[in-house]
């Protein structure tokens, strides 16, 4: 996890979130954070979109 860390220049914390978010996303739970990839920050527009149009 360390040379993870420095290879990429991010701190333990944030790199172990980044870990358990891809962990839970490849088990079919939708992220509820910041998302990761532009397609999954497409997604959750349009979800939030959805959301609003049927209210």
């Amino acid at each position: 996890m360390a040379e993870a860390n420095r290879a990429v220049d991010v701190g333990e914390s944030a790199l172990r979130r980044w870990v358990n978010q891809l962990r839970a996303e490849r088990d079919g739970v939708m992220p509820t954070t910041k998302a990761l990839t532009p397609e999954q920050q497409r997604i959750q527009e349009l979800e939030a979109r959805v959301n609003r149009l049927e209210r």
